[in-house]
């Protein structure tokens, strides 16, 4: 899941977004994400884990440029990060890795500064079998919270740890048990089990990664960048808090997760010609 973050040097600080308390508050948070320090297995066929062996420990890819393109252009060009220059190694969408040992890099950061120390640029590259992508907003929010206080002045030794919960059988909880039909949602996402499923499940994460990327950049991609304005964004907030729990705390990213996916499931819809609700509630 590769996601671009820009921030804007509005006031013009000169230590805008310390490179030391960058890297100083990743290092603290990968405290409370282990798995991402860990390397992705394949016991069987199509059937993938996450080890962490304490001796040989499989260090995100972390690096920092300087680029010669100005936050306003980059602005211009909508955000597009094919104008990055330079840019990060961003083709992966399905973490390769390399192909002869096998070693996949869970997570791959890149903090591009751009010229003029007008803004910088942070994009993350992290492993689908790691986190989804409410989780990986969780982790940029709880990276931000941990810089935030750095800055503040408090140190590293007086942050406490918040680990994250892996229990999945919160999740298969939720789940309805075997003998119901599975909504029509799921059965999209399903795939027959034909010779081509099974030859990719057989493939090793590396193989089977490098493929896939190989793929997408023979199709190619499309970006774009959307904007939501404060006004809109408070609204949005006033209709989920008439619409839920008491108390209730919802983010600003928890409403943007659930406009990004409402948007994709009408974007779905509509090249299948179905008709689907048009709000987030």
């Amino acid at each position: 899941m590769p996601v671009f973050y820009h921030y804007k040097n509005i006031d013009g600080n000169a230590d805008f977004m310390s490179s030391d308390m960058l890297r100083s508050s990743f290092i603290a948070v990968l405290r409370e994400y282990p798995l991402m320090l860990g390397r992705l297995c394949q016991k069987e066929m199509g059937h993938c884990y996450i080890n962490i062996d304490n001796n040989n420990l499989n260090s995100p890819v972390y690096s920092e440029v300087q680029s010669n393109m100005h936050f306003d252009q980059l602005q211009k060009a909508q955000f597009d990060p094919e104008h990055l220059q330079p840019g990060p190694n961003k083709a992966s969408f399905f973490l390769a890795g390399n192909i002869l040992t096998g070693a996949i890099k869970l997570v791959n950061i890149c903090i591009n500064r751009l010229k003029d120390n007008s803004g910088v640029t942070i994009f993350i590259s992290v492993a689908h079998a790691l986190l989804d992508f409410h989780g990986l907003v969780m982790f940029m929010n709880r990276w931000a919270e941990i810089y935030r206080q750095l800055q503040n002045g408090i140190s590293l030794d007086n942050i406490s740890i918040k680990l994250a919960n892996y229990d999945r059988s919160i999740i298969s909880k939720l789940i309805p048990p075997p003998e119901d039909p599975p909504a029509e949602s799921l059965k999209k996402m399903q795939l027959d089990g034909g010779w081509l499923s099974k030859w990719l499940a057989w493939l090793s994460p590396a193989w089977r990664g490098s493929l896939f990327d190989f793929s997408i950049g023979l199709a190619g991609t499309t970006s774009g960048c959307f904007h939501i304005s404060r006004s809109s964004l408070d609204e949005l907030h006033k209709l989920i808090r008439d619409n839920s729990t008491t108390g209730q705390r919802i983010s600003d990213n928890d409403v943007l997760v659930a406009v990004y996916n409402i948007v994709y499931a009408q974007s779905i819809a509509a090249e299948e010609n179905e008709k689907i609700n048009s709000g987030i509630l």
